[in-house]
């Protein structure tokens, strides 16, 4: 795996020659004060590093609050840096934890008296500096003796997990921390999920959707719900059913009955069927007297259901109708006849049901 090495947030602190050796800028160690925040902070913010820092927000979107970030303005640098600072007398380092710096290790002491043994200080990345005494002043021998990095320093290697980025942070002691795989996604490419919600009238079937993971980690859309399964349920609390017959002469009517759906999403038993509603006049055969009273007659239902005019009853076998038609009066309906002597007749229909015989008489 090849790692990309990034510079961590340095500053270097030069001083003036000559007086007693002063010490770096302020650190962020040092009360808040007029000099350091100019406008003094509001609290609930405090003054860091000469910046107004409000506990909780993020400046440099690295995911460090500001109150523990040792550069609020820098996403490079975290909650552990190091950077260089000098004295008049050498350099020296700076360390921070969680946004607090120590002071600087350059030294204090200049001068030296020859024939003092060989000192060591303090350097970058948790290296040691060797001095020794030239001229009553001390001076480096050789370089840094540092080590693998500086602290809070990260590198970033190849990719890793969902759609994520393997990085290295620098720990305390300058050294490589272990593997991390940052800036993952929600999913793997390719990964389904299922959700489970529960169906049917009395809530005891289930149905399932499902969604994807894309090429991104990210899940897609949920898919619809499929159909619902399991459970006794047949039918939705409240819900109603009816059915419908045919009925009545000539199955021209029609009936109904319903149903409904029990609080145990089961079906109650039928209704009754209700009155026959519609259908035919009569039941075709049937018969009833003729309006007109005739004795001899009767309505007869035809075959579409409907009450045919007054004809001979069939069921007393008559032969003819007494009431001819207009006229209320029995007696009066007649018929032309050949009595058989060569000219026409006329007969009269008895109160037996029967045509009386054919008279010689003129008819018309």
């Amino acid at each position: 795996m090849r790692l990309l090495r990034l510079t961590p947030f340095l500053i270097v602190f030069a001083c003036a020659s000559g007086g007693t050796a002063p010490f770096p800028q302020d650190s962020g160690n040092t009360p808040d004060s007029a000099v350091d925040c100019d406008p003094a902070c509001v609290p609930p913010a405090t003054c860091e590093s000469g910046a107004c820092v409000t506990p909780g927000t993020d400046a440099d979107s690295d995911g460090v609050p500001a109150d523990i970030d040792c550069n609020d303005g820098d996403p490079s640098v975290g909650r552990i840096a190091e950077r260089t600072c000098s004295s008049e007398c050498g350099a020296g380092v700076e360390r921070c934890t969680d946004a607090f710096w120590d002071e600087c290790t350059a030294p204090t002491t200049c001068d030296c008296t020859p024939g003092d043994p060989p000192r060591m200080i303090p350097c970058e990345r948790c290296g040691m500096q060797r001095q020794i005494c030239m001229g009553g002043r001390w001076v480096d021998e050789g370089g840094c003796s540092s080590g693998e990095c500086s602290p809070g320093e990260s590198r970033s290697g190849g990719p890793c997990g969902a759609c994520g980025t393997l990085s290295q942070t620098c720990q305390m002691d300058c050294t490589w921390g272990g593997d991390a795989c940052n800036g993952e996604g929600a999913c793997m490419p390719g990964a389904t999920e299922n959700e489970m919600q529960a169906c049917g009238g009395c809530g005891d079937g289930t149905q399932l959707r499902t969604r994807s993971c894309g090429a991104t980690c990210a899940w897609g859309a949920w898919g619809a719900w499929g159909a619902c399964t399991g459970g006794a349920t047949e039918c939705t609390v409240g819900e109603m059913e009816m059915e419908t017959r045919a009925c009545g002469n000539c199955d021209a009517g029609s009936q109904t009955r319903t149903r409904s759906c029990s609080a145990a999403c089961v079906w109650d038993t039928w209704s009754a069927w209700s009155t026959c509603a519609g259908g035919g006049a009569c039941a075709p055969g049937a018969t009833r007297p003729c309006a007109n009273g005739d004795s001899c007659g009767a309505e007869v239902c035809d075959g579409t259901c409907t009450w045919g005019g007054c004809q001979p009853n069939p069921a007393i076998g008559s032969a003819c109708l007494r009431i001819a038609p207009g006229s209320t009066t029995p007696g009066t309906n007649f018929q032309c006849c050949d009595p058989g002597d060569g000219g026409p007749g006329w007969q009269f229909c008895l109160s037996s049901c029967a045509w009386a015989p054919c008279a010689s008489n003129a008819c018309s």
